[in-house]
């Protein structure tokens, strides 16, 4: 079978993956693009169809050798003879038998039977053999016992390859998604602390001012609940990264310490990327790409071999023989040498109904599959659909918060222009910046959605992934 080509773009670098950590190590700092390849090559579950599909890849191997490997058996009957023990003489000549048969995958069997005697009484030797083939007609080739091994072992080892295309695409959308939450917690994190921070500030200032008799003593209380719930939130924030942390780190298969480069995608590129993917059509070669329905397709070939083969035992068999017996002596004198050719045809008269019973049971069970494949291609275009529509949604999100990212950039400005007149307090412009360093967190958030949501339609495309052409360095 010829090997297909992969487009997957990861497909390639789990055979240098062990050459390039060796070589680098990633002592220094760890991109996407990294920790995507060192996923792959550190998860078990690829690790395991890995050796699914090499096991396949053998089996597939033996399946080709049997197919074109025709099927040799040898037998032998070195010595035969009876002895008469009252004469002490042989009553007949001893003899030496051997027989062979060459069977072919495409249904051709050749047998030879050779047989030599020795009489004891003329003290002479004599020896013929037969020679036949015999080969099917009207046989399939396609259902022979070998060629059904070979369909089976080619199948096996094409769902093993998808089997590996789907994980990989799992655990690259995944190693997205859990590099980018770790900067998502890092960025509340740096705002919890700065709220904390406030927080402390407006506690002393009521102290302050309860100790002067501006404010009482419920005033205190709130500020004190307020700064232990951020410092709550502070201890869950600091608890969550080191857990997705510990997570991440020990996906792609390194040490803690090694440093993350958390480069932002670059949003006019990933932008421009998601309008042009949002244009192309799905196509039914597309729908007909997926996975599942690749496997409901192999699903209904195989339901048409198995109603080959019960037609098949419903419909005579014919076989022809052509055979050749050598030049012999017998008790008559010299036979000649002898060839033959015949048909012969086997039918089966009466089974009880059995065949009929087989083949409407294999019929049923391809109409099944062929139903099966026609919800799959609804449910196909529907989930590519679906996908296509959370990359629209997630680039219009975006697009929002940029507008809500100007907006605020504008108040900035009025803020401290506000704070210049004495127009609002520091506190007051303080919970302002607050507000700006928590917009911008959502506005990260929403670039990362942004850019997970292209990668998975462009994955459930059938699409490779460039990280470079969307991500800085």
């Amino acid at each position: 079978m010829k090997t297909r080509k992969r487009e997957l773009f990861f497909l390639f670098t789990i055979l240098f993956i062990p050459l390039f950590i060796g070589q680098a190590g990633f002592s220094n700092s760890i991109t996407l693009e990294d920790a995507a390849k060192m996923a792959l090559a550190n998860n078990e579950q690829i690790l395991s169809v890995q050796t699914s599909l090499e096991i396949a890849r053998l089996n597939l191997k033996r399946a080709q050798k049997l197919f074109a490997t025709p099927y040799i058996n040898l037998n032998f009957d070195p010595w035969q003879g009876k002895y008469d023990i009252e004469r002490e003489t042989y009553q007949r000549p001893s003899e030496f038998m051997m027989s062979g048969t060459i069977k072919f995958s495409r249904g051709t069997d050749i047998g030879l039977n050779y047989r030599g005697a020795y009489d004891y009484e003329e003290g002479g030797y004599d020896d013929f053999y037969t020679l036949e083939l015999h080969q099917s007609l009207f046989q399939d080739q396609s259902l022979t016992p070998s060629a059904l091994e070979l369909y089976n072992a080619r199948m096996a080892t094409e769902g093993a390859y998808l089997a590996l295309e789907d994980i990989e695409k799992e655990i690259i959308l995944s190693t997205v998604r859990n590099f980018y939450q770790l900067r998502e917690i890092d960025n509340s994190l740096s705002l919890t602390r700065e709220r904390i921070a406030l927080s402390q500030e407006e506690l002393a200032e009521t102290t302050e001012k309860k100790d002067s008799g501006l404010a009482g003593e419920l005033d205190v209380l709130k500020a004190e609940i307020e700064l232990a719930e951020n410092t709550e939130q502070l201890n869950q924030l600091e608890n969550q990264l080191a857990l997705a942390k510990d997570q991440f780190y020990r996906s792609i298969g390194v040490e803690k310490d090694v440093p993350l480069i958390l480069s932002l995608p670059q949003e006019k590129k990933v932008i421009k990327k998601a309008e042009e993917l949002l244009v192309k059509e799905i196509s039914q070669e597309i729908v007909l790409s997926q996975s599942e329905l690749k496997q409901a397709q192999w699903t209904i070939d195989e339901k048409r071999l198995q109603l080959s083969r019960k037609e098949g035992e419903l419909s005579s068999d014919w076989l022809l023989t052509v055979g050749y017996t050598s030049e012999r002596a017998t008790l008559d004198g010299i036979t000649p040498a002898q060839g033959q050719i015949k048909i012969g045809v086997t039918y089966n008269l009466f089974d009880g109904g059995r065949a009929k019973l087989s083949v409407q049971a294999a019929q049923m069970e391809l109409a099944k599959a062929e139903r099966n494949l026609e919800n799959l291609k609804k449910t196909a275009q529907f989930s590519l659909s679906s996908e296509k529509n959370a990359l629209r949604e997630a680039l219009s999100q975006f697009n929002l918060w940029k507008l809500k990212e100007d907006e605020i950039k504008l108040r900035g400005d009025l803020a401290q222009e506000q704070f210049a007149l004495g127009i609002i307090s520091n506190q007051e412009l303080k919970e302002f910046q607050l507000q700006v360093i928590q917009l911008k967190n959502s506005y990260q958030l929403a670039l990362h959605n942004l850019l997970a949501s292209y990668f998975s339609y462009r994955l459930s495309l059938g699409m490779n992934i460039d990280f470079d052409e969307v991500i800085g360095k």
